[in-house]
């Protein structure tokens, strides 16, 4: 209980001081700074208390007790073996990039020329970082969520994982918010958007901070940047509510479980070893998958945060790894998008690749054209290719 006044206060004290803050004219700052000087580390939280035939749950650590009726249950929510017999669809890394993400979900018609979804049982995945870099970011967001309304009418789903930039705004580090962004949807004021992404009153956080952080369909692991051997000894709930707590405590270390940084190099939001070294060992990388796979029963996992510098989707180990951030934010490309997609479907993975270029109405587009009404009204030539990454049953 003790543990619980304090978090309150805490956020409590945080908020009173953003909204000091809003009042006042903008001046340049540097919001993670800012934050280091409104929030002090907490310590000394209770972890006495009872949770009567939970106590065994393997999410519940020696150290901590975690009584579930204080706790709404968006933090239990199940992601560990999602079934489903359609086609899933995977993308990347967008980084502000609308334009890229409409391209893809209209190549895969999944959603109509009014930006409406039509597709039916298709489970859409995004893996995360669709923040930072672009200006469209919370835009993007905005838009995903009623994807996630629309979806379940035609027998689909869309499954939103967070990526190590959702948690990085949530913990108010804003150095790679695109300014453009800030001067279009928060009034130029870093002020009015650290309350809203750092607030738990925040419209952005009461959503992201539900997004969870790893989800296993069907047998693919499904998670923003890896999975690390120190974390694979937790359960995938386990995994989820640690990480959704060490961000609502500021990203800071939990006083009550200091055995671990949920979001440091190890955590899931961060861990890149095997992305990394799959390219120069590939022995290495697939032992440590193999290990991974082994705990969770898993054959696949579908990753991003790792840019590959081919624009492309990248398989390892007999099409157990999918690297799927291709950088595709025109933001991050002097304005040259690069829209990929990862299908898979009856056991077989294919990437599509968009090649993609602005057709004004002077040009001829000898292959699919592409009219985006929103954020900006243009036409787009797109020529698309389509690449066998595993046959059924590999892995």
């Amino acid at each position: 209980m003790a543990g619980g006044l304090k978090m309150g206060a805490l956020r409590l004290l945080c908020l009173l001081q953003i909204l000091l803050l809003l009042s006042t004219p903008l001046q340049p700052l540097q919001p993670f700074q800012l934050l280091q000087s409104l929030v002090s580390p907490i310590v000394g939280v209770s972890a006495k208390v009872t949770v009567g035939n939970q106590a065994k749950d393997d999410f519940l650590l020696k150290t901590l007790a975690i009584d579930k009726k204080k706790l709404d249950p968006s933090y239990f929510e199940k992601y560990d073996n999602l079934k489903w017999e359609g086609k899933i669809i995977a993308i990347g890394d967008i980084h502000g990039d609308m334009e890229s993400l409409k391209l893809i979900l209209r190549h895969a018609n999944l959603i109509n020329e009014n930006d409406e979804w039509i597709a039916e049982n298709v489970l859409l995945v995004q893996v995360g970082d669709v923040l930072d870099r672009g200006i469209y970011g919370p835009l993007i967001y905005n838009y995903l969520f009623k994807l996630q309304k629309e979806a379940p009418l035609k027998k689909s789903k869309v499954l939103l994982i967070m990526g190590n930039h959702e948690q990085l705004n949530m913990c108010g580090y804003f150095n790679y918010v695109n300014q453009k962004e800030v001067e279009i949807f928060f009034k130029n004021n870093f002020n009015y958007r650290l309350f809203h992404f750092v607030s738990t009153a925040g419209e952005y956080f009461k959503k992201l901070i539900r997004l969870p952080v790893i989800a296993k369909v069907n047998d693919i692991l499904f998670v923003h940047a890896g999975i690390s051997k120190q974390i694979s000894s937790l359960s995938l709930q386990t995994i989820r509510l640690k990480t959704r707590l060490q961000i609502e405590n500021m990203c800071k270390i939990l006083s009550y479980d200091k055995s671990r940084d949920y979001v440091n190099r190890e955590g899931v939001l961060w861990y890149d070893h095997v992305s990394r070294t799959a390219p120069y060992d590939e022995k290495q990388a697939c032992a440590i998958l193999s290990h991974v796979f082994n705990k969770y029963g898993a054959k696949h996992l579908v990753v991003g945060h790792t840019k590959q510098m081919t624009h492309e989707i990248s398989t390892y180990c007999n099409g157990g790894l999918f690297l799927i951030d291709t950088g595709m934010s025109l933001f991050m490309n002097n304005g040259q998008p690069y829209p990929n997609y990862l299908v898979a479907e009856n056991g077989i993975f294919k990437s599509v690749h968009l090649n993609v270029e602005v057709n004004k109405k002077s040009k001829y587009c000898d292959s699919l054209e592409i009219e985006l009404r929103s954020p900006n009204k243009q036409s787009f030539c797109i020529h698309a290719k389509e690449t066998l990454l595993s046959p059924p049953n590999g892995g």
